[in-house]
This record gives structure tokens, sequence and C-alpha cells, in this order.
């Protein structure tokens, strides 16, 4: 297949695309807003700065249309609703496909009009779109996906390079976190769960990576609290870093209050750090596959630091199950985690699209999910 791919070169999906449908012998075409690496022969920069806007967005739409003529693509796949699927939505070049990311629809269902509308129109477009997650599928029919067009996928994670490793070695008191520092992946609860964890596990050390706009308040509010000797801030981190943190640590955090099927929580099944997220759909949805996990209370409330603090007081405290616990994630990691079967998937469900098939949805092609 000639694929149009719009999706930006400085997103951290991006590569794995690329990599995997050249792989596969597949003609791509990166179209991206704005500035990013090299990844691929065929790469289109539509803007010359950093960053994505609404404006950026309907600057482009000239040019990106342009671009898609002189490709002539067998299908076009935009990714990310809000910016590089919506600007794939309004060149309405077809057949289209978009890969919706949490929490690219959830929040559209409450947010502005605006929201609504832009996420309709990409979804009432599409030929076929694609959510990373069970749960989020009613969500894009009520906002206008066709039934028969919309399907449920995980992107998920190489075990070449995400694997527990041989030595069997962990550190029994080490939690691992490696959320964006934004607004609603809320690192901050873990923070605020430590003074309790620390009374009780005075050597307990937590590994803060990742970055964002919150990461000085994080930072202050852990000294604020008399934890910040216990939180060691380590910034963004190459994969090969994080996966070594992962098999290092005993205990994988995520405080997020909306998501899809986190890759990094598929990394923290594959690497052995028992997890413990928030109660969210996308959470329930992996302990409903089989997996493993202690959740807690998601949200500002009063008593859902406590919550964590609790859940992380009886794993640390109580390592007898992990071995076990290791394994059995480990097992559904291998069903529903691995990214070259999942994004296998995603190949065949574009194949039937340009092949012409009438009903590419959920029920055509059950996979890992």
């Amino acid at each position: 297949m000639r694929i149009a791919l719009f999706s930006s070169a400085a997103n951290v999906h991006t590569p794995r695309w690329v990599d995997f449908f050249t792989g596969r012998g597949h003609e791509v075409h990166l179209i991206s807003i704005e500035r990013g690496e090299k990844l691929c022969a065929n790469q289109h920069t539509l803007t010359r700065t950093d960053g994505v806007s609404q404006w950026k967005v309907f600057r482009s739409v000239g040019r990106a249309r342009r671009l898609v003529r002189e490709i002539d693509p067998d299908v076009v796949l935009g990714q990310y609703l809000p910016s590089h699927g919506f600007l794939a939505a309004l060149v309405d070049r077809h057949p289209l496909a978009v890969a919706a990311w949490s929490p690219d629809i959830p929040y559209a269902v409450d947010r502005h009009p605006y929201d609504r509308w832009r996420v309709g129109l990409i979804l009432k477009r599409a030929d076929l779109t694609l959510v990373c997650g069970r749960h989020l599928l009613d969500h894009a029919r009520r906002l206008g996906a066709e039934e028969r067009r919309v399907a449920a996928t995980y992107v998920g994670v190489n075990p070449d390079m995400f694997h527990p490793g041989d030595d069997g070695e962990r550190d029994p008191r080490l939690v691992f976190t490696n959320r964006e520092h934004k607004g609603i992946l809320r690192v901050e609860t873990l923070i605020q769960a430590l003074p309790d964890v620390v009374r009780r596990i005075p050597d307990v050390r937590v590994v803060v990576a990742n970055d964002g706009p919150r990461r000085g308040s994080l930072e202050r509010l852990a000294e604020k609290l008399g934890v910040r000797d216990r939180c060691e801030f380590v910034g963004r981190l190459a994969s090969r870093q994080t996966a070594d943190y992962l098999r290092n640590a005993a205990v994988y955090v995520s405080c997020s209050e909306v998501d899809g099927m986190s890759i990094s929580l598929l990394e923290a099944l594959a690497c052995g750090a028992y997890p413990v997220v928030t109660d969210i759909p996308a959470d329930r949805e992996i302990i409903a596959a089989g997996a493993r996990a202690d959740l807690f209370p998601v949200g500002d409330a009063v008593g859902n630091a406590s919550a964590l603090a609790e859940r992380l007081i009886a794993r640390l405290d109580g390592p007898e199950r992990s071995d076990e616990d290791r394994r059995v994630n480990l097992e559904v990691f291998r069903r529903v985690g691995r990214l070259e079967d999942n994004l296998a998937l995603v190949e065949r469900r574009l194949q039937a699209l340009v092949g012409g098939e009438a009903f590419v949805g959920e029920p055509w092609a059950p996979g890992p999910v």
C-alpha cells in the first residue's frame, strides 16, 4: 500500500507506525504539521516551527491537499484527532482511517461545542476509526463513527526491548512512574501519598520520570511534604532507560484520570513492575483481560492519595505473590500487548478498507484486543 500518514514527526508514537509499515514493504509518506526527526525517506513538513495549534491545522489544509494529490495514496491515515487527524479529515481524501488516542474522544463528549463538532466531523468522514481500547467504542459511535467502521486496537510494545530480563534482580522498595507532568495525568497524587508510605516504609524510593508543565510544582510539593529525598526526578527517558527502570522496580504507578490502553502500562506488564493504577475504564479493561493490578480512586478528592498509599504499602510490604503476579502479567502482555501483532491487525484492517470491504469494524477481525 501507499500510505499518507498524517502524524507529528515529533510524537513518540509516529516512529512505531513508520517503522512497522515501511518494514512490511509499504510506501509511507509522513506528513507532519511540525518539525521533527527524519523518520522516513518520504517525509513532508508543513510548517517550519515546533508545536501544533488549530491555526497551524487550518493554515496547512491547502498544502496538505496538494501533497496528497501528488502522492496519490491508497489510504490516508491520521493519528491524534485534534491535530493531524483533523487535518486529514479536512483534506477529505478517501479511504480515510483515523487513530484516536485517549483523551481525544472521552473529553470531546463533555467539553466545548467546538471540540464536539471537530471530533464529530472527523469520525463522520472517516472510513475506519481505530480507538485504543474497547471502552472507547461507544464514545466513538455516539460522536458519529459508523458502527461497521469502528474498531479497538492497542498499539503495543516491542518485547525485544521491554521484557523481564534474565538476572531476576529487583529493588523491592522502588516505585516508578513515567506519566507526563500535566493536569489530567495527576502525578501529584503519588507525591501526596508518599508521606504515609514513608512513615511505614522509610527506605521506599520513587523515580519520577518524564517532564511537563507541572514539573516544578511537583518538585516543590515533594519538598513541602518532606519527601523530596525519597523522590528522584529523572526527566524524559529513552526507551531503553525506561525498560531498565521497569525491570528494577517493584511497582509501577499511574494516577491518570483518563486513558486509552496505556503503552506505559503495557511496558510495565512486559517488564514485571506490578501496576498500581487508577480505577478507570482503560485500567479495568486490562484487568478484565487477565492482568493483575491494584486500583485506587481517581481525581483530587480527599482520601484518594491515602488510598494510593494503602495500595503501595500493601504491595511493598507483602512481596510473597510477586513472582506469580509477574508471570501472569507477562502472559497477558504477550497475548494483548505485542507491537507487531497489534499493528499487523491495523494493517489487515487497512488492506480490507483499500480492498473495498464493506465491514471493517470490531467483529470483522477479532485480534489481540
